[in-house]
């Protein structure tokens, strides 16, 4: 607690210093690629399947039409 203006307190936070991680293996960086590779993969799966299942409900709307 700290005191502000003669009989106002209020909180300060102290800063904390951050120590910084530690680089990264050389086996950590290349299961990581690997992780970001098959979730790329994945989500160009369901873009494909998104985009596919759109074009399918504009031809069914051109249909009806």
């Amino acid at each position: 607690m700290t005191w502000r203006r003669n009989d106002e307190i209020g909180l300060a936070f102290t800063a904390v210093e951050r120590r910084a991680d530690p680089a990264p293996s050389a086996g950590e960086v290349v299961q990581r690629v690997a992780l970001l590779e098959a979730e790329i993969a994945s989500l160009r799966v369901l873009l494909k399947r998104l985009k596919g299942e759109k074009a399918d409900a504009a031809a069914r709307e051109e249909a009806v039409a």
